[in-house]
């Protein structure tokens, strides 16, 4: 899997992978039941309530699609932007979009 990997990235724009890390951890999530756990709750609640249709159709598809099918979309489009540049036949656009699913798959 792609996120496996993740850790071995090394940052290009921060100092460390940790730079924010305790900030981050500072602000939550809170843990339950206390006072600054329910001040996130309502605070979300709030921000959901706010949403427009087109933002909670972003939000929706977000939650529901699984992490690597965007990776697999995105590549998808790529391939079919190379295979229409370099007028691929069927056989080649069938190994190349075998690959890309291997690479996307972490195999």
């Amino acid at each position: 899997m792609a996120a496996a990997t993740v850790g071995m990235v090394t940052p290009f724009r921060l100092n460390s992978s940790a730079q924010f890390r305790d900030l981050a951890l500072s602000q939550g999530p809170f843990v339950y039941p206390t006072a600054a756990y329910w001040k996130q709750a309502f605070d979300v609640l709030e921000l959901s309530a706010q949403l427009g249709d087109t933002e909670k159709v972003i939000a929706d598809t977000g939650r529901t699609a699984p992490a690597r099918s965007l990776l697999q979309d995105t590549g998808a489009c790529f391939a079919q932007e190379i295979s229409r540049r370099d007028q691929h036949n069927l056989d080649q656009d069938v190994k190349l979009f075998f690959h890309l699913r291997q690479c996307a798959d972490g195999r």
